[in-house]
């Protein structure tokens, strides 16, 4: 058996976990009027951002730690793709409704990372060094 084919077998029982998941549930059924699932959503998307954040840190972490010219140019090209993807991202969050989310620039910019947030990304912080 080929490795996707395997992955894909012994993770089964993960994806159903994470496809019934109530939150999941609720925005397959709910309209956009529901705003227990959009609160939900715009909380992700917000998280999201934090992500793309700390993960550009951890992007030039690595660049600063590279050893060939093969891994700087890697983590370049990383640093570059997630800064764009955190710029699409707070323009999206912060554009005011129907373009994007409507949330306030402030209270994104302050808002707290989740501690699996913080622990995934310190993990990859510790992993870059």
């Amino acid at each position: 058996r080929d490795l996707v084919a395997r992955l894909i077998e012994d993770n089964q029982d993960i994806w159903q976990q994470l496809l019934l998941n109530p939150f999941v549930e609720a925005m397959k059924t709910e309209g956009p009027d529901n705003e227990t699932v959009t609160a939900g959503y715009k909380w992700y998307e917000v998280q999201d951002y934090w992500y793309c954040i700390r993960q550009v840190a951890i992007d030039i972490e690595r660049a600063y730690s590279a050893q060939s010219l093969a891994e700087l140019n890697n983590s370049l090209s990383d640093i570059a793709s997630d800064s764009a993807y955190a710029f699409a991202s707070i323009q999206v969050t912060t554009s005011p409704l129907p373009e994007g989310l409507g949330l306030n620039e402030s209270a994104v910019l302050n808002a707290p990372a989740t501690a699996a947030l913080n622990q995934y990304t310190d993990f990859q912080l510790v992993v870059a060094k």
